[in-house]
């Protein structure tokens, strides 16, 4: 019996720290650009650990995702249940503003270090523009219910904006949304960055002002013909 409970007081740490290494290496190195057998290196583990604890290095990566994803997910579905819950009580509609903070809020304020949002960016990065289709799906199915669930409270709040419009406005809003958390976990001084404060909490509320502004601009349907962009991986993704 105290054989079993000192081998499951020394797995968890041992998962963690491969998870730790796993997160830092294909961070900086990328996901093709790290082995299994660097990830066993650097966390001093051997790679039948690796492969007792995760299988292969696909559900390494899937699981060293989701550590980072998960919280903020959860939060950010949360989040946005109160503000439909809010507004049915209130009789008062759908707010966009309160929407987009709901959904990009939890990005910035969750329980992860400095560091780790700085780890989470190169993440997101990574398995965006540098992995294969199969990372890129699993990071779309890691966030495609807190999405569709943002996507329809956006319809509510602003009704006469055509979809393809809207989407393509939350599209880039994405992009804002990865380049703010890219500065804001740099360690870049505010000067170096060129923003006009370093202060997390106020950086954000200058965020959700002006992809508020952009989303919610005036539209004219003389702009021509849009496509729908494919949201799928990008948008779901931030």
């Amino acid at each position: 019996m105290k054989d079993i409970d000192t081998k499951n007081q020394i797995q968890p740490n041992t998962k963690e720290r491969i998870l730790d290494s796993a997160e830092r290496l294909f961070a900086t190195r990328g996901f093709r650009g790290t082995s299994v057998k660097r990830i066993a290196d650097d966390a001093h583990v051997n790679q039948a650990a690796i492969n007792y604890h995760f299988g292969s290095k696909m559900e390494l990566i899937r699981v060293t995702i989701d550590r980072r994803l998960e919280p903020i997910n959860r939060e950010r579905m949360e989040r946005l249940e109160f503000v439909r819950q809010d507004a049915e009580q209130r009789h008062t509609g759908v707010q966009a503003k309160e929407v987009l903070r709901a959904f990009i809020e939890p990005t910035f304020f969750g329980q992860q270090t400095s560091q780790e949002r700085k780890y989470l960016t190169a993440l997101l990065g990574r398995a965006l523009w540098e992995s294969d289709k199969a990372t890129k799906r699993m990071l779309a199915e890691h966030f495609i219910k807190s999405f569709v669930v943002f996507f329809d409270l956006m319809k509510q709040a602003l009704p006469w904006l055509p979809e393809n419009v809207l989407r393509w406005r939350l599209h880039f809003t994405g992009g804002v949304i990865t380049h703010c958390m890219g500065v804001c976990s740099s360690g870049m001084t505010s000067i170096e960055a060129l923003i006009p404060n370093d202060d997390l909490e106020a950086t954000v509320n200058l965020l959700v002002d002006f992809v508020t502004t952009g989303v919610c601009g005036p539209y004219s349907p003389d702009s021509g013909d849009m496509q729908e962009p494919e949201l799928g991986i990008h948008a779901v993704a931030h």
